[in-house]
């Protein structure tokens, strides 16, 4: 997907408040700290998780740094598809009844990075984004030694985003 191609998933009621700009949206994933993770488990029960996140805008993904077992991977090996909601909360406006955000939802799938230099570098960049407004971030993570770990016990997924769906707040726009 181009980043200017930003497919709909579904007609959606308020389409003046859609963000069809691709740097928007980039910017909405960039400035969140974690996003919500949604997936169905193997029971076909919904199931959805707060999780701190990496974003390559090159590679249009995002990444996630997660145990080996659990309900979370569970699910996502009996169904990878998956959508993560990301909101950028201007809080409640008082006396208005009205609350200012902008937010995205990415459709994707879930795939289990493999291989260590694959995983390094998806940590890097997970890295990279959560930690961008310490000084010096590069130098930071090459204090933890990185390079050096084996990444054995380190599992990583990366969401193939397909694509975006982008609503602001009415009063916003």
């Amino acid at each position: 997907m181009k980043d200017n191609e930003i497919p709909r998933y579904h007609s959606r009621k308020g389409a003046e408040r859609a963000i069809d700009d691709a740097d928007t949206i980039w910017e909405i994933i960039g400035k969140a700290k974690y996003v919500t993770l949604s997936m169905v488990t193997e029971e076909g029960e919904p199931y959805c998780i707060a999780i701190s996140h990496g974003y390559d805008r090159e590679k249009n993904c995002l990444y996630f740094h997660t145990g080996f077992e659990g309900k979370k991977i569970s699910a996502l090996k009996a169904n990878p598809r998956v959508c993560a909601f990301v909101l950028d909360d201007e809080g409640y406006v008082y006396g208005r009844c009205h609350h200012e955000y902008r937010s995205v939802i990415c459709y994707g799938t879930i795939h289990e990075i493999e291989g260590r230099e694959a995983k390094l570098d998806a940590l890097k960049t997970m890295f990279c984004c959560l930690e961008e407004t310490v000084p010096d971030a590069e130098n930071a993570m090459r204090a933890r030694k990185l390079d050096d770990m084996p990444l054995t016990n380190v599992n990583m997924l990366r969401m193939d985003i397909d694509g975006f769906s982008g609503k602001i707040s009415s009063h916003r726009k």
